[in-house]
């Protein structure tokens, strides 16, 4: 069965990491197309349909003039956000299929109070007439039930999952914390910058990804010398910096179920991150620190065994995840 999937993320940049690592295994399961932004690129060479486009706003308007010939690629339209299957919702003889990786609901009041409205409008109407919503995050499927109550069957709630393997546990001296992700403004890095500032300890904060907010981000880590930005790092080189980290610093908005997480606990390295998407249903005093005050949290984590937290990691391994997309593309 032919799949088209659907992502506004432009996954020829190196700031694509989380969504560019979901679409690898989609694509894994299923050999079939991507329409998305950006260029031509390794990962999916000969599966991905450029959208020559900038912004969600264009990107439907891609969709909207290109949605004859997008149909006639597949029997099944997954996109990465309901919203990008409004132009196909009225074709009965498509599948459609929608994952959530957060509440986009949440990040629009705060950033677009039209382009809520606007989002609000056209998600409304794409429930109506999807097959299926998945959640990788049980909260989000919550808050939704409770929110469309009527449209509650069709959702249906799966993990992401990892490649367990390709990290290890060190035990090399543990020197630094690190953020790794997209730096953009619902991740609030500036806050772990804040945060960190007042620590009095020499480990460094490295910053790991790339993002609209970097050049802001930059002016805020001045004057202290433990800060450094990485910038992209290839998932298979993260190991490097996993060896070396005491936790995984997280302070965003919204999540879902972020993937780097489950590679932090793979690699043994805790969790400090505020209380969003999955992790209050994963993250336990055993394996991290679920609060808004980054710096106390340092302490509590100093007992915590890296064995717990590359045990939580294995529950999520890939493979029991592909199996239940397998389920839901093979109805």
């Amino acid at each position: 069965m032919k799949i088209v999937y659907i992502t506004d993320i432009n996954l020829s940049k190196k700031s694509a990491a989380g969504i560019w690592t979901y679409m690898k295994h989609l694509v894994s399961i299923n050999k079939g197309i991507i329409i998305g932004k950006g260029d031509k690129i390794s990962l999916f060479p000969n599966s991905f349909v450029i959208a020559p486009v900038v912004g969600n706003f264009l990107f439907h308007f891609y969709l909207f003039f290109r949605r004859d010939k997008i149909l006639s690629k597949g029997k099944v339209l997954h996109a990465q956000r309901p919203d990008f299957l409004f132009w196909f919702r009225n074709n009965s003889e498509k599948r459609l299929i929608a994952t959530l990786h957060g509440d986009p609901r949440l990040i629009l009041s705060k950033k677009n109070m039209i382009s809520f409205i606007l989002y609000s409008i056209m998600e409304k109407k794409v429930l109506t007439k999807i097959e299926k919503l998945i959640f990788v995050s049980e909260n989000t499927k919550h808050k939704y039930e409770l929110r469309f109550p009527q449209f509650s069957s069709k959702f249906i709630y799966v993990p992401v999952g990892i490649e367990v393997n390709k990290f290890e546990i060190s035990n090399n001296e543990k020197n630094s914390f690190i953020f790794i992700g997209r730096l953009a403004f619902e991740k609030q890095v500036d806050k772990i910058i804040k945060q960190y500032k007042t620590y009095n300890g020499s480990e460094k904060l490295l910053i790991i990804g790339t993002g609209p907010e970097e050049k802001k981000l930059k002016i805020h880590a001045i004057n202290d010398s433990r800060i450094e930005f990485i910038g992209f790092v290839e998932n298979e080189h993260l190991n490097v910096y996993f060896q070396r980290a005491k936790a995984l610093l997280m302070y965003s908005i919204t999540e879902g179920f972020p993937m780097v997480v489950l590679e932090s606990l793979a690699a043994g390295v805790p969790i400090i991150s505020t209380p969003v998407g999955q992790l209050p249903n994963i993250i336990t005093p055993d394996t991290g620190v679920l609060t808004y005050d980054i710096v106390p949290a340092f302490e509590k984590i100093k007992c915590i065994k890296s064995s717990n937290c590359r045990k939580l990691a294995e529950e999520f391994d890939w493979n029991s995840v592909a199996n239940k997309m397998n389920d839901i593309y093979s109805v």
